[in-house]
């Protein structure tokens, strides 16, 4: 049902209205100083989260498995746990979703608790990433729904979990709390162990930010989009569980399609920002950084279109481009800025609504 979408956005525009722009101030009769309140960004969230929470069993392709699977730990005794109990069924590698799985299990049997505290993380996960660092708040919670990993995340629900965890690393590692983002990043390998990818985000920060390293990366990520196959499955041969599920035919290679488009815009984004930006000015490296994880968006899943089921590690690299368009408007003057942030936002709703539509996503209710 494409309308629950339609409503989300329609809700979420109204609230943005409601909160002058997003934010409601409020000013001390007695002083000049004021303070702000998010009301429409918490306001937002949780109606999206209340979207995922309460969401069917059809509503993503593996719903119904996890829910499955939730029953199964439940019944699994703490001695023979780790092992997978009697026949293994319910063993995963990732040991941390787990013990999240059998201290549920002590509160609740119902499966859809599991979807709702999952949601709950995640959820709050990407509000702290959006809140810190963004200023259009509706155009980055609209590029949240489209292109921030929300509708995929009804789907691969622990590894949405996964990424929530690696955008927390990511703010720590902008305040330079290395220790903590190493310990958020293990954190999510314990729920997927796909998470170690981002350990990359921590060796961008250690590239000098100008034009030539973003050439060098360009080219980089145009070879690794064409010839990359042979790369990927050396790299998985270290891996016995993905080397036996991806690749080869496996899994259905979707169709790009449409999607094609969005890979132009943030191309050229990219490129606006590669040659409009001061990179003498070394708080700007921060843009850099969210340039080359676009990049690697953009290579994961152009390579994904020719290799199966890899195209699911670009949901680490998705919330970042809530941060590029972010950056992207910022060149401009006030009145073309606020002509480009109202496209982008035009444009995400629109796309969010086609991408909604397809089959996996047809929203149906637990009850």
């Amino acid at each position: 049902m494409v309308t629950v979408y339609l409503c989300l956005l329609i809700w979420v525009s109204v609230l943005w209205a409601v909160t002058r722009c997003g934010r409601i101030y409020v000013y001390s009769r007695t002083a000049k100083c004021h303070f702000r309140t998010n009301l429409f960004l918490v306001s937002a969230f949780f109606s999206a989260f209340l979207l995922m929470g309460i969401r069917g069993d059809t509503v993503g392709k593996d719903t119904a498995v996890y829910k499955g699977y939730f029953l199964g730990v439940s019944q699994l005794k703490w001695k023979t746990f780790f092992s997978g109990g009697w026949d293994k069924q319910f063993c995963t590698t990732e040991k941390g979703f787990m013990i999240f799985e059998k201290i549920l299990s002590y509160f609740t049997q119902n499966g859809q608790w599991l979807l709702i505290m999952c949601a709950v993380i995640y959820m709050c996960c990407i509000y702290c990433f959006v809140k810190q660092f963004h200023v259009h708040l509706l155009t980055a919670f609209v590029s949240f729904l489209c292109v921030g990993s929300y509708l995929p995340a009804m789907n691969v629900m622990r590894q949405a979990v996964a990424v929530g965890m690696c955008c927390m690393a990511w703010i720590h590692l902008q305040k330079k709390h290395n220790r903590k983002a190493i310990l958020w990043i293990l954190a999510a390998c314990t729920f997927h162990r796909s998470s170690i990818i981002f350990f990359v985000t921590m060796l961008l920060k250690k590239i000098p930010a100008n034009k030539k390293n973003f050439l060098l990366a360009a080219i980089a990520t145009v070879a690794f989009s064409i010839g990359g196959r042979g790369i990927v499955y050396w790299v998985i041969t270290f891996i016995p569980v993905y080397a036996g599920r991806y690749g080869r035919g496996r899994w259905e290679i979707t169709s790009a399609n449409g999607i094609l488009i969005l890979w132009f815009i943030i191309a050229m984004v990219i490129v606006e920002l590669a040659f409009t930006t001061d990179w003498k000015n070394r708080e700007n490296h921060i843009i850099f950084e969210v340039m080359l994880c676009g990049m690697a968006y953009l290579g994961i899943n152009i390579l994904g279109q020719s290799f199966d089921g890899f195209d699911r590690l670009s949901i680490f690299f998705q919330p970042f481009l809530i941060l590029l368009f972010e950056y992207g408007g910022k060149c401009f003057e006030h009145r073309i800025s606020r002509m480009y942030y109202t496209g982008v936002a035009v444009s995400m709703m629109m796309l969010f609504l086609r991408l909604s539509s397809t089959e996996q996503y047809q929203y149906i209710p637990f009850w």
